[in-house]
C-alpha cells in the first residue's frame, strides 16, 4: 500500500502512547539514538485543565485554553470541532455523513448553543463579528439564485491559529447582543517577544479512514470515498523592538475526491477538491506603560469546486471568502481602562459557473455524441455576486463605582451593506428538435445562435435569467452598561443593553440580570434572568427582489425542399412565482432563567451544576400564501402567491449540565454530562413546528398535510407534534477528557471519551401507502442509536534543542474503536465513519 509508511507511523505513535501510559514515570525509558538532550531533566509537569476556572458570576462562559486547544485539535481546519464538549452546544449531526461532497467540504461544522438556531450565533474572532445576515440555509448546487454552502461564518480561522476560544451559552453579560443562542470568541495568540517559528504538516487520505457498511446496504457495489486531504501551516514571530512585536501566519488546507460521471455520461474519473487559506498580520505597540495598541488583518479565500455527473462544462467554484482588519486601542485614564475598535470586514459568498447558459441537447442529434441519456445536458447558469460589508466603530470601558463595585459600559455603530448581483443575462435552452425529429434535411443556423447546430439540431425554448443588482443597508447602534458589586457574601451585577437598526426599525432594551451567593469559601450559588435579542436577517428583502420569469419559444419553417430556417424568438410566458413581503416585524428574543451551583473539589478541581430555561418569541416564519396581482403589460399570468413574514414561531429549550475539572501531578480531567430539551412550535392550537431555518412555513394548507402513521391517517402538524428535533438537539450528551504530559513533557497524549444518546424521532419513511384510492406519505420512528466514541491525540517531541529546535510527530486518531454514529445512509452512500487518523510534523524553532 503506498500510504504503508504513514500507517506504520500511525500504529508506532499508537503503541508508544499506549507503552508509556502504562509505566510508572519513575521508570526511566530507552529512546534509542533519538537526539532529545541537549536541555536540562525536569520532572513531568501538569498541562493545563480542559477549561479555565469557572466564573461563579459568569456561570455560562467556558474559556478552553490554547494548551487545551493544542491537544485537542482533530488535525482537520475545522475550528468548531473544539468546543463540541461544551454544555450547550450541539454539532450538526450529518458532518460526519459519508458522502463524497461531505468528505470533500472542510468547512466549520454548523453548531447550535442553547437551543437556538444555527445561524442565530454571534461569532466573534479577535471581537470583530464574523456572522452573515444573508440567507445561509441553501444546499442545492443547482439553484438558480442562491449559492451553494454559504454559512453562518463569514471568516474561518485555523485551528493552529487559535489562542483561546470562549463561548457563552447562558447568563451572558450586557456587553454581547445579537444572538438568541450564544456567543463564541476565537481569539489569535498575541505576538512573542522573541523570534521564533513554527512550521506544521499534515495529511488525511481514504487509506487511514475505515469505512463500515450499512447492514441494510451490505454487498452495494458503491464504493467507499477516495480522497487527500492535506494541511500546512507557517508562523513566525518577529520582535521589533522591547516594545514592538509581529506575528505572521499563513496556513493551507485542501481537500481531492474522486468522482465518477454517470455511465450515460462516459463514466469517467474526475476529481473536485476544496481549498482553504488563512494569510494572518497581527502587530503590537506599547506606547506607554497605560497605553498600548494593535492592528491585525485576517484573510481567508475559501473555494469548493462542484460539477455535476450528468453534465459536461458544468464546473462551479462557491466562495466563502473572509478578510478582517481591525485597529485597537487600550489605556488607562483616571480611574478608566478603556477600549476602543476600529474594524472593517468583508464577506465574499459569490459563485463562478463555468458554464455561463445551459443547454439541452437531444443525443441523437450528431452534436451530442458525449452520453447516451435522451438528453444531453451541458453548460451551467451563470456566475452570481454575493458580498456583505461591515463597518463598525466599538468603545468600552470600565472603573470602580462604590467601595466594592464596578460599573462597566459601552457602545457601537455598525454598518452592513449587502449586495447580490447577477452581472449578466443568462440562459437555459431546451426542447431540442433534431434532423430526423424536425423532418428536414439541412438546416441553417445563425451565426451568433449558440442553441443551433448547422444541419443538425436546434433549441426551441429559452428560459430567461436577468441580470439584477441588489442593495440592502443595514445601521445598528448599540449602548450597554453593567454595573457589578459585592456586598458581604453576595455579588449582584445587573446590566442593560439597548439597540436599535434601521432595517427592522425597532428599539430593543435587554434586560440582564445575575445574582451569586457565596455559600461556604469557593462555594457559590449563582441565579441569572436575562433576555437576547437576535441578529438582522435580510434573505427575505433580497428575495422580494429577484426578477420575474420568462419564457420565450421559436419556431422552424421547412421548404420544399427540406430546407429549415430558424424564426426570431417570441415572448410566450412572464410570471412571477413568489413574492415576500415583511412589515411591522419584531426583533426575535429569548428569555432565559439559570441556575448555577460552583464549588471547588479535591485534585485542584471545579464542579459546575447549571439549570438553563430559555423561551424564544417572536421567531420569524411565513405566512399562509395569498394571490396578489401585480402589474407588467407582457405577462402572461398577473397574479402571484405573496408570503408575509410575521413573528408566529417560538420555541423552548431546557437544558441540564454538570461539569468538573481537576489535576494531578502529569494530568488533567475534565468531564460534564448535559441533558437538554429542545421545540420549535407555530400558534396552531400548541402543536409543535420544527422550524429549522429562515423560511419556516405557517402555511395553513401544510398544516392540513395528511400523511400516514401508527396506522391512521393524521396531519403532518399532528406528527410533528410528537416528535423530538431531528437535528442539533441530541437530549443526552457526555465527555470525559484526559490530558497528560510524559517524560519531561516530550510526548504529550490527550483521550477525549463522548457519549451521545439514543432517541428517537419522527419522519417520512419515504414508503407510501394507499388508502381509499389516496395515495399518502408513510410517517414512522426512526431510532438514532447511542454512540460511544474515543479519540485519542499523541504527539512525541523526536528533537528538541535549545539551538536547533523542537521536532515533533503526531498522531491524532478520532473514534479508535470504529462506533459509528447514526448518520444518514442510502444505496449511493451506505458507509458509516469508522476510525480516521491525521498524520503530522511540526518544528518549532
Amino acid at each position: 500500500m503506498k500510504y504503508g509508511l504513514i500507517w506504520g507511523s500511525a500504529v508506532s505513535a499508537l503503541a508508544l502512547s499506549s507503552a508509556f501510559a502504562q509505566s510508572s514515570e519513575s521508570q526511566p525509558v530507552d529512546l534509542g539514538d533519538a537526539p532529545v538532550i541537549e536541555e536540562e531533566s525536569r520532572a513531568d509537569t501538569a498541562p493545563a485543565p480542559l477549561y479555565e476556572e469557572f466564573d461563579p458570576v459568569d456561570s455560562g462562559t467556558t474559556t478552553i485554553g490554547k494548551s487545551s486547544v493544542e491537544a485537542q485539535k482533530r488535525g482537520d481546519y475545522d475550528a468548531s470541532e473544539l468546543i463540541v464538549t461544551v454544555p450547550g452546544v450541539q454539532l450538526d449531526i450529518n458532518r460526519r455523513a459519508v458522502t463524497d461532497r461531505n468528505v470533500q467540504d472542510i468547512r466549520p461544522s454548523d453548531f447550535t448553543i442553547s437551543g437556538g438556531n444555527y445561524y442565530d450565533n454571534n461569532i466573534l474572532i479577535d471581537g470583530v463579528g464574523a456572522n452573515s445576515i444573508m440567507d445561509v440555509t441553501e444546499d442545492n448546487p443547482s439553484a438558480i439564485n442562491e449559492v451553494m454552502g454559504a454559512t453562518a461564518q463569514t471568516l474561518y480561522l485555523d485551528p493552529s491559529l487559535v489562542g483561546e476560544i470562549t463561548v457563552r451559552d447562558s447568563n451572558v453579560s450586557a456587553e454581547y447582543g445579537d444572538f438568541s443562542g450564544g456567543v463564541v470568541e476565537f481569539e489569535t495568540r498575541d505576538p512573542s517577544k522573541e523570534f521564533g517559528v513554527n512550521f506544521s504538516t499534515s495529511v488525511q487520505t481514504d487509506d487511514l479512514v475505515e469505512y463500515e457498511e450499512d447492514d441494510n446496504y451490505e454487498g452495494t457495489v458503491t464504493p467507499s470515498p477516495v480522497f487527500e486531504k492535506y494541511r500546512h501551516s507557517l508562523t513566525v514571530d518577529v520582535p521589533i523592538s522591547e516594545a514592538t512585536q509581529v506575528l505572521l501566519g499563513y496556513t493551507r488546507s485542501t481537500s481531492e475526491v474522486d468522482y465518477f460521471q454517470s455511465d450515460s455520461y462516459g463514466g469517467q474519473r474526475y476529481q473536485n477538491g476544496d481549498t482553504a487559506e488563512n494569510f494572518l498580520f497581527k502587530g503590537v505597540h506599547a506606547f506607554s506603560e497605560t497605553l498600548r495598541g494593535d492592528v491585525q488583518v485576517t484573510y481567508s479565500p475559501y473555494e469548493s469546486e462542484y460539477e455535476n455527473d450528468n453534465r459536461i462544462d458544468d464546473m462551479r467554484i462557491s466562495h466563502s471568502d473572509g478578510l478582517a482588519a481591525q485597529a485597537n486601542l487600550y489605556g488607562e485614564h483616571g480611574g478608566f481602562d478603556w477600549t476602543t475598535k476600529l474594524s472593517y470586514s468583508l464577506n465574499d459568498a459569490s459563485r463562478d459557473w463555468g458554464g455561463k447558459d445551459h443547454f439541452s441537447w437531444a443525443s441523437e442529434s450528431d452534436y451530442a455524441d458525449w452520453c447516451t441519456s435522451s438528453n444531453c445536458s451541458a453548460g451551467g447558469v451563470g456566475d452570481l455576486d454575493q458580498t456583505q460589508e461591515d463597518y463598525a466603530l466599538k468603545f468600552s470601558a470600565s472603573h470602580p463605582f462604590g467601595e466594592q463595585g464596578e460599573f462597566r459600559f459601552g457602545g457601537e455603530i455598525r454598518n452592513t451593506s449587502v449586495e447580490k448581483t447577477r452581472p449578466n443575462d443568462n440562459y437555459a435552452y431546451l426542447s431540442g428538435v433534431t434532423r430526423a425529429e424536425g423532418d428536414f434535411t439541412t438546416l441553417t443556423c445563425a451565426v451568433d445562435d449558440p442553441a443551433c447546430k448547422t444541419d443538425d439540431v436546434v433549441l426551441l425554448r429559452r428560459m430567461n435569467y436577468e441580470s439584477y443588482d441588489i442593495d440592502v443597508d443595514v445601521t445598528n447602534e448599540t449602548l450597554w452598561g453593567e454595573y457589578e458589586t459585592t456586598r458581604g457574601s453576595v455579588t449582584l451585577r445587573g446590566g442593560l443593553r439597548y439597540d436599535y437598526d434601521d432595517f427592522l426599525g425597532n428599539h430593543d432594551l435587554a434586560p440582564r440580570f445575575t445574582a451569586t451567593w457565596e455559600l461556604h469559601p469557593e462555594t457559590f450559588l449563582t441565579f441569572g434572568a436575562n433576555r437576547y435579542y437576535s441578529s438582522n436577517m435580510v434573505g427575505y428583502a433580497v428575495r422580494s427582489q429577484y426578477p420575474d420569469s420568462y419564457i420565450y419559444l421559436r419556431d422552424y419553417e421547412v421548404d420544399t425542399s427540406g430546407h429549415a430556417t430558424v424564426d426570431e424568438w417570441y415572448l410566450s410566458r412572464h410570471t412571477r412565482s413568489t413574492d415576500y413581503a415583511q412589515a411591522d416585524l419584531d426583533t426575535p428574543y429569548s428569555d432565559e432563567l439559570t441556575l448555577a451551583f460552583t464549588a471547588a473539589t479535591p485534585l485542584d478541581g471545579q464542579v459546575r451544576l447549571k439549570g438553563v430555561y430559555r423561551e424564544g418569541k417572536d421567531l420569524f416564519a411565513r405566512s399562509p400564501s395569498e394571490t396578489v396581482s401585480f402589474d407588467a403589460p407582457t405577462a402572461t399570468r398577473t397574479t402571484t402567491r405573496l408570503y408575509t413574514i410575521n413573528n408566529k414561531a417560538s420555541s423552548e429549550y431546557e437544558g441540564l449540565s454538570a461539569e468538573w475539572n481537576g489535576r494531578y501531578r502529569n494530568h488533567a480531567f475534565g468531564a460534564n454530562i448535559t441533558w437538554s430539551d429542545t421545540t420549535k412550535t407555530i400558534p396552531n392550537d400548541g402543536d409543535r413546528y420544527d422550524n429549522g431555518d429562515y423560511f419556516t412555513v405557517y402555511d395553513e394548507e401544510e398544516i392540513m398535510e395528511l400523511v400516514y402513521y401508527d396506522g391512521k391517517i393524521m396531519t403532518l402538524e399532528d406528527v410533528r407534534a410528537e416528535s423530538q428535533a431531528a437535528n442539533f438537539a441530541t437530549p443526552l450528551l457526555v465527555s470525559a477528557n484526559w490530558n497528560s504530559q510524559w517524560f519531561q513533557s516530550r510526548l504529550r497524549t490527550n483521550v477525549l471519551a463522548t457519549y451521545k444518546g439514543e432517541y428517537e424521532t419522527l419522519d417520512d419513511t419515504g414508503v407510501n401507502i394507499e388508502v381509499d384510492d389516496i395515495r399518502y406519505d408513510v410517517y414512522d420512528v426512526i431510532e438514532r442509536g447511542d454512540t460511544v466514541r474515543f479519540n485519542l491525540n499523541a504527539e512525541l517531541d523526536v528533537m528538541k534543542s535549545a539551538t536547533r529546535g523542537t521536532a515533533t510527530v503526531e498522531a491524532r486518531i478520532n473514534n479508535i474503536f470504529s462506533e459509528v454514529d447514526d448518520t444518514p445512509v442510502s444505496s449511493n452512500s451506505p458507509y458509516q465513519e469508522g476510525r480516521s487518523v491525521w498524520l503530522g510534523l511540526t518544528y518549532t524553532y
